[in-house]
């Protein structure tokens, strides 16, 4: 019985297109298909329900905000929530509860980081500012060796290097670049970063960067496009101050500010700097 109805439906289809322009009966039979395609896709749609993506955006700032290496900071744990969310969320109660769990050393660096590295500019610089990335050229700022070619002897870290790191990485994510000439003195930047508790635990490895010429440094700081690069290096300062929003030049010799370079920020050590 079944088959005498198909095959009536076929035959009746037949003699329609031979009577009907095929160039209409094509988008006659397009338009059933996907008219047929959207009332059947309604009436099941019910029956599998869609999850909504939950997942967070990507980029999310501050390398210590998200909790990396959750270890390596303390004990201190956002439970999620980046540092930028709290801070914006206008909830007073939400950040100092963050905040008890952060050194008072390490907040009042912080603080006093982002105060500076914020002065003058409006708000909507402030917010594309913070939470940015953020380069630190090692030498002469992380550690007390002012030139690459003593790291071959070894790589020493200056006081509370680890403390400087950390108030850094929560204003925003923190790359460290260390310009070296060797093998050798790559081993004893690597292992005085670790020894100090500072890579792969405040910075993940793939963020501690090392090249081999100053050339090097300067494409590696435009590519990563920080919103803050401090460098204890004069001519690297001074090329790169060009393109980023904040350049900070650390030295002695550093000097009064130049009125024509607003961007260029000055201190004899990054301690000071965020100390004061």
């Amino acid at each position: 019985m079944a088959m005498n109805v198909l095959e009536g439906y076929g035959a009746a289809l037949f003699r329609l297109s031979q009577t009907v322009d095929p160039v209409v009966l094509i988008w006659t039979s397009t338009f059933a298909l996907a008219l047929a395609y959207f009332f059947i896709a309604k009436l099941v749609e019910p029956l599998f329900p869609t999850q909504q993506n939950t997942r967070s955006s990507p980029g999310a700032p501050g390398a210590a905000a998200q909790g990396i290496a959750g270890e390596g900071s303390r004990g201190v744990s956002t439970d999620g929530i980046s540092l930028t969310q709290k801070q914006n969320s206008g909830s007073r109660e939400v950040t100092e509860e963050f905040w008890s769990r952060v050194e008072p050393e390490v907040r009042s660096l912080h603080e006093g980081f982002r105060r500076k590295v914020l002065a003058a500019a409006g708000e909507g610089r402030k917010a594309a500012l913070f939470g940015g990335r953020i380069t630190i050229s090692t030498c002469g700022v992380l550690f007390q060796e002012d030139e690459c070619h003593q790291l071959k002897r070894c790589a020493t870290l200056v006081p509370h290097a680890r403390d400087l790191v950390e108030a850094l990485s929560y204003f925003g994510r923190v790359y460290l670049v260390t310009q070296v000439l060797d093998d050798r003195s790559q081993e004893n930047a690597v292992r005085s970063l670790r020894e100090g508790g500072i890579c792969g635990t405040l910075v993940e490895d793939h963020h501690c960067l090392f090249c081999e010429k100053h050339v090097s440094k300067v494409s590696i700081a435009r590519q990563v496009e920080p919103c803050v690069h401090v460098d204890a290096e004069r001519a690297t300062a001074s090329e790169l101050q060009r393109f980023l929003p904040r350049v900070l030049l650390v030295s002695k010799m550093a000097g009064a500010a130049d009125p024509s370079k607003p961007n260029m920020l000055h201190a004899e050590t990054l301690h000071s700097f965020c100390s004061s």
